[in-house]
């Protein structure tokens, strides 16, 4: 399949955050269909049944003898056609709050009874623990290993196996099941040096991190940690001179850059367990809802919706890692940009406001000066309260949710010094 054809068959994706998947089963007979179901088993719209259908038996026995158990319906439309799945998802807010992370959702963030983040800790009150941190850590760089070597035999044209990058994945999703905000952490430190493997495991420990906090359930989160971690393999055939360049590029050369995306593809084909919606997010994570991008310069109902998600997660990792011509931004200036950019139109704005829910205004592990004078670090978001996370101050936890006279004034580049009134000699 060309990777043209490919391109235009996302057109209508369906985003997520829009949609809810259901079995036949609990499809309401009698019922006629205001909107379109398709096949759940697809990533892309597959139509099933138009708009002014009426739901019977006899069509549902045949949907069933073509092996389809679930589809997919606009979430709008559960109460009117699948009310035991509207049911099930209202209880499944009610587990939500019952875990704790009530206060990190959002109108705008829909979390399915499947959403992962339900099996999400809420460890809100609580600092790292020590033992976790460094298991994260051992774990994160036996990982980046793991994807070094993958990139390695792909580059010289041996075929790669889809399975380790899958369960590179797999073990992402249960570091952010036992301590999220943890696990972001982590990724927002700059400390990986090679250059594409490392880049692409930290923006998809990003990628996971929105995907997760936008109702994604574990499947498709796998798929997009896939799409991420090889969205970069076509860097390796750039001249190392144009990457490693102290310059700004000249027009030459990023043309040069933006041909990335399409070798990746191209160095993937052969790798035929990696899912169609994994391939999108590698070829179409350059490109901008505005349609700005490349490398064909597709806008926001052209991009897979899950090649969206990975946009908002490169562009903010991008900004605050040290490139040759230029130093990281602090992880504060680096979500302002975010910001500025969906405000623009190229980065979708529902994605973005998934990354502040997960990472706050002044992301996890930014140094920040209280209003009292005091300074601390944010070690856990807060969700739609961007500008109130949790800190650690002086060994102690504080939460700006239940601290009503405290807030941030600015975020700090270092610890600042601390004067006595003792003499220097």
């Amino acid at each position: 399949m060309s990777t043209a054809t490919l391109t235009e068959q996302t057109t209508a994706s369906p985003a997520p955050r829009s949609f809810s998947t259901v079995k036949i089963t609990d499809l309401k007979l009698g019922s006629t269909l205001r909107c379109p179901i398709y096949d759940a088993r697809s990533d892309r719209n597959v139509l099933l049944v138009g708009s002014g259908a009426k739901l019977n038996r006899a069509l549902l026995t045949r949907l069933s003898q073509r092996g389809i158990s679930d589809v997919r319906i606009e979430t709008s439309e559960l109460e009117h056609v699948a009310p035991k799945a509207a049911a099930a998802a209202r209880s499944g807010g009610t587990a939500r709050k019952a875990n704790g992370f009530a206060s990190r959702s959002a109108d705008a963030l829909v979390w399915r009874p499947n959403s992962f983040i339900n099996q999400v800790r809420a460890l809100s009150d609580q600092t790292y623990d020590a033992e976790r941190s460094k298991q994260f850590s051992e774990e994160i760089q036996h990982s980046v290993a793991q994807v070094d070597r993958l990139f390695g035999a792909i580059s010289q044209h041996k075929v790669g196996s889809a399975s380790t990058l899958s369960a590179v994945s797999a073990e992402s999703l249960r570091r952010i099941s036992e301590d999220l905000d943890l696990f972001v952490s982590l990724g927002l430190q700059n400390t990986f040096e090679n250059y594409p493997s490392q880049h692409s495991f930290r923006m998809a420990m990003t990628a996971l991190v929105i995907g997760t906090m936008m109702g994604l359930d574990r499947d498709e989160l796998i798929e997009l940690g896939i799409g991420c971690i090889i969205h970069d393999l076509g860097m390796m055939q750039v001249d190392p001179k144009i990457v490693d360049s102290t310059q700004r590029l000249s027009r030459i050369d990023f043309l040069e850059i933006t041909k990335h995306p399409t070798r990746t593809f191209d160095m993937i084909s052969s790798i035929s367990e990696i899912p169609t919606s994994s391939r999108m997010v590698a070829y179409q994570v350059h490109e901008r809802c505005d349609g700005s991008g490349y490398p064909r310069g597709r806008k926001a109902c052209q991009i897979h919706p899950l090649a969206k998600i990975a946009a908002v997660a490169d562009v903010f990792v991008a900004l605050i890692s040290f490139r040759p011509h230029r130093r990281g931004c602090q992880p504060y200036e680096a979500i302002t940009k975010v910001l500025e950019e969906a405000h623009r139109g190229t980065l979708d704005s529902q994605a973005v406001r998934a990354l502040l829910h997960a990472v706050s205004l002044f992301p996890i592990g930014s140094l920040v000066e209280l209003s009292d004078g005091r300074w601390g670090t944010v070690i856990r978001g807060n969700g739609k309260e961007f500008a109130r996370p949790v800190l650690e101050v002086d060994s102690k936890i504080i939460d700006l949710m239940t601290e009503a006279n405290l807030r941030i004034l600015r975020p700090l580049s270092k610890p600042p010094v601390v004067r006595t009134d003792e003499p220097s000699w």
